[in-house]
Formats: structure tokens, sequence, C-alpha cells
């Protein structure tokens, strides 16, 4: 289910200020700036075009260092969708840890691409782990998952998520990109 919220002003199939997401209202910019929320593994869902049929719903799963900037956060989610021949309007949430989602780099980097950054739980994270191909031995020490990145792309995709990028990285930044089960197996 889709709720539409009050006050909210489409942009291209994608919400200014908040982004609908099944059924809740994850982070306004207010709420980003006092720390934002977390969501589970099964609220991140789909997004209505502008002609309000449902289209396909694109997580990129980010995973990045303290002192990561949002241009490289940027280029490395651009390099994910050329990589994966992804168009960029197809990208529905950007996903991290939640401690992380209020941090000036992944909200200036979702903005760019009209859309906030959704967190997701350490419960979530190590849910969909053992579908995890990346194994990071210091992210595991520190997260219990063997890749922030490709863990919060599935998380947000929910129950069956695809990845069709598995982990990628720059310096500071490591980036998956996945999409719901119902997306990855119709054709683009």
């Amino acid at each position: 289910m889709i709720r539409r919220l009050p006050g909210t002003d489409r942009v291209g199939g994608r919400l200014r200020d908040e982004q609908t997401i099944s059924g809740i209202a994850p982070l306004s910019r207010s709420s980003l700036q006092e720390g934002g929320d977390a969501i589970s593994s099964d609220q991140c869902r789909h997004i209505e075009s502008p002609d309000g049929q449902e289209r396909r719903s694109l997580v990129a799963g980010i995973g990045f260092r303290h002192g990561a900037g949002a241009d490289e956060i940027i280029a490395l989610i651009r390099r994910a969708l050329a990589e994966s021949a992804q168009a960029a309007d197809r990208l529905a949430a950007i996903a991290t840890a939640e401690d992380r989602v209020g941090e000036r780099p992944i909200r200036e980097a979702a903005a760019a691409f009209g859309i906030v950054p959704t967190g997701i739980s350490p419960s979530a994270l190590t849910a969909v782990d053992r579908h995890v191909p990346t194994r990071s031995i210091r992210i595991e020490a520190s997260r219990n998952v063997g890749s922030v990145a490709e863990a919060a792309a599935l998380a947000a995709a929910g129950d069956g998520g695809i990845l069709i990028l598995p982990r990628i990285a720059s310096p500071a930044v490591t980036c998956a990109l996945a999409l719901p089960v119902h997306f990855a197996t119709q054709a683009p």
C-alpha cells in the first residue's frame, strides 16, 4: 500500500521532501537533522510514477567511512548505475545503516537524486546477511554483516530482494544495487 503524505510535492515520480514507502513516512528533512528514524526490511517497497503506475524500485545500499564526502557517494552511485545499465530515474531509495542515516554526506548524496536516505536497523541488516556475497572482516567485526552496502540494499528491497550489482568500492564508500523480487524478474 502506498500512502500519500499531506504537504508533499511530487517531482518526476518522487516526493521532494518525503518519500512514501510502503505505508510509512520515512525521514523528512527535519527528522534527518535530528538523527532520523530507521525502518525494518519489509517497509521499503514501491514508488509510483507520475501517471500513478508502479515502477521499478531500484535500491542503492551505501556503506561509508567517516570522512567520506557526498561527492564520493554520488560518484559511486552513478558508477554503479552505469555498470548495471540502470537509469538514475529508477533509483527509489538510498539505504544505509540507521546510525549513519542522519549524517550530512548521505543526506546530501540522496538529495542529489531527489530522495531522502533510508536507515536500516541492525536487526534488518543481519536478517539478510546470509544473502550477502561479500565478506569484509572489518565490517563483520563491527556490524555483524559481510557488507553494509549489500545488506542495506537487500533489506530495503524487501523479502526476496535481488542484488543486481554486488558491492563496488571507492576509497571511502561502498555501493550495491538491489531490486525487489517482483521487479527483478521483469524485463526492463
